[in-house]
């Protein structure tokens, strides 16, 4: 496993211009995001994981409908994006999603929300684990 998470180059360079796009990029605004809030339940009073928050987008929406949310991103400018947009409402850090999270060791999260997020994982069985013994829903 590389010491760097899998394209963290590319949204280092990207970062401000994605932003600046995912709130009306078709591909993003009309069928990704939609399709991923179907999914969701309803979030009023939940702890949820953020787990590649990117720019914050969903880490907003969580916000906005009644969630405690903490979000996560390798990229330090999309950490940098998410926090300039949830403020001080959300926890949001840096962690590689491909090692352990170990500061979350006593956290519990009733929902976790990881979206456009599996191709940046090189092991799905180590993360989805960590998730489960960490006490994730």
């Amino acid at each position: 496993m590389n010491d760097e998470p899998i394209a963290l180059d590319a949204y280092e360079t990207l970062a401000e211009a994605y932003a600046s796009v995912t709130d009306t990029k078709p591909h993003n605004a009309y069928y990704e995001r939609p399709a991923t809030l179907s999914l969701l339940p309803d979030v009023k009073g939940k702890r949820v994981l953020d787990a590649a928050c990117g720019p914050g987008v969903y880490s907003e929406w969580l916000l906005s409908h009644g969630a405690e949310v903490v979000a996560l991103d390798a990229s330090p400018k999309m950490v940098e994006l998410a926090k300039r947009r949830v403020g001080e409402s959300v926890d949001v850090r840096q962690a590689d999603l491909n090692k352990l999270l170990t500061f979350l060791e006593d956290a519990t999260f009733d929902v976790v929300l990881s979206s456009l997020t599996m191709e940046y994982i090189e092991d799905w069985h180590s993360t989805f684990n960590e998730w489960l013994k960490q006490g994730f829903n």
